[in-house]
């Protein structure tokens, strides 16, 4: 960004500061952007200082008028080592934190929607979703069965998503694309795995409107698991995540003895009991004070 640039986009009181360099007004009115137009390098300048109010009085209108061009102008005059720098640390931000909304939602598949996969064979010893003691749906596990569907098929609506595509599909596509994080050949390895998992849950659906039963809904989603674990380990292997960075995927258990006696799922699955705790919820969104802060009286009521 030249100075003949920068002054031709300018109100003409501000091109009367000839002879200061773009970085030179640029850095002037970031300033002025953040609402610190006081400063002593703008009060030497009076006609800076009140053409720019007088073009832009507000100071979030100043902001937003002037930060992008800031600071691309700033990262512009980065050396070339620095900018690939400043890129790697954007693209590998992007990468964490794309893996962890997706270990989030994939902790929501194996313990939410397993829940109720196991479910529909029965609760409690009674029937399964598909017995005839099970009138119309309406026992334990016929209810089960009514949420999973609708967690899996989009809402009667136009331009409606599932709660599985948004939650989990939708996020595998996200974090394959992450700009820079993988080379193009691996980013259609990682969308094919993605459309593989999403085969498995139409497999799941197709089932169920054939009437197959509980053993079949339960073979699906083992087999998405499955799917959803090797595209775990291809971004782990792909990404060099270990088993201590956020941005790690760790492979989902496929039995539920896996999971009830595994020390690891079983400190995430209380913590994903906890946070979603609705009584808990409640108390969050109306306490004076933070959860910390309670915590801390219970401990120390004194």
């Amino acid at each position: 960004l030249s100075r003949a640039s920068v002054s031709n986009i300018m109100p003409s009181p501000l091109r009367a500061s000839r002879g200061r360099t773009a970085l030179e007004l640029l850095l002037l009115l970031a300033a002025a952007s953040l609402g610190t137009w006081r400063n002593p390098l703008l009060a030497a300048d009076p006609s800076l200082h009140s053409a720019f109010v007088t073009v832009a009085p507000d100071r979030l209108l100043r902001r937003k008028a002037i930060l992008p061009a800031f600071l691309a102008l700033s990262f512009q005059n980065l050396p070339a080592g620095a900018q690939q720098e400043e890129l790697t640390k954007g693209r590998k931000a992007q990468y964490v934190g794309s893996a962890k909304n997706l270990r989030e939602a994939a902790e929501w598949y194996r313990f939410y929607v397993g829940d109720l996969v196991v479910a529909t064979a029965g609760v409690d010893g009674g029937p399964s979703a598909t017995d005839f003691e099970c009138p119309v749906g309406l026992c334990a596990s016929g209810r089960a069965l009514t949420e999973l569907i609708n967690t899996l098929i989009p809402p009667q609506k136009r331009d409606g998503i599932s709660s599985i595509e948004a939650g989990v599909i939708n996020k595998m596509y996200l974090l394959a694309r992450v700009n820079g994080a993988f080379d193009p050949d691996t980013v259609d390895l990682l969308q094919a795995q993605t459309q593989a998992f999403t085969e498995t849950i139409k497999e799941i659906l197709q089932s169920i409107k054939a009437g197959e039963g509980p053993e079949a809904i339960t073979r699906g989603y083992r087999k998405s698991l499955e799917k959803l674990n090797i595209f775990f380990r291809t971004v782990n292997e792909l990404g060099g995540a270990t088993v201590k960075e956020l941005q790690y995927l760790p492979e989902l258990p496929l039995t539920q003895e896996e999971l009830a006696n595994d020390r690891y799922w079983i400190a995430e699955r209380k913590a994903y009991t906890d946070a979603n705790d609705p009584v808990k919820k409640f108390i969050d969104r109306n306490s004076l004070a933070s959860r910390d802060v309670r915590e801390g009286l219970k401990r120390f009521p004194g």
